[in-house]
């Protein structure tokens, strides 16, 4: 398990490199739609404002898989009952709160294939990029919040020291 999660915390150094990239990209295209509305800088915007609405989707998605685990990055979660707990009845509530959780995750991983199959025969209209790799940010997403989930899992069980 201590290999499993060692894995996993390298999979989400790449994906916090990801982040930072598409932050930039983000920044920078909405400073170029900011700049495109200046009088002497005549430009369309429209594939800045797709790439921009991309770019914020993907750090929405994927900063969320990191904070699954909330080994570095913390998720906000209402806590107060299993604050108002002790002991077992602590444990049983936070486990029952974990495997809701996976059940959600994985009810939206499989109601993905419907949704990335639509993206199939749409392309976006300022880039021509096809919609369904934009439409596979969800999935891949939840698949990193899965294996996320896995590795919280094993440390809340003492499975990894």
């Amino acid at each position: 398990m201590k290999n499993y999660v060692l894995f996993i915390d390298k999979i989400n150094r790449v994906i916090e490199y990801l982040l930072l990239i598409f932050m930039i990209i983000l920044v920078a295209a909405v400073t170029l739609q900011i700049l495109s509305r200046l009088p002497f800088l005549n430009f369309k915007t429209s594939m800045l404002e797709e790439i921009s609405r991309f770019m914020m989707i993907s750090v929405a998605y994927f900063s969320g898989s990191l904070m699954v685990r909330g080994k570095k990055w913390k998720l906000t979660c209402v806590d107060a009952v299993p604050e108002l707990l002790h002991g077992i009845s602590k444990k049983i509530i936070v486990e029952v709160a974990q495997i809701l959780s996976l059940m959600f995750l994985l009810i939206v991983l499989s109601a993905c294939n419907r949704f990335v199959s639509l993206g199939m025969m749409q392309t976006a209209p300022g880039t021509g990029l096809p919609m369904w790799i934009v439409y596979m940010i969800i999935p891949a997403s939840v698949v990193l919040m899965l294996l996320n989930w896995f590795a919280a899992s094993f440390e809340r069980w003492g499975m990894v020291k």
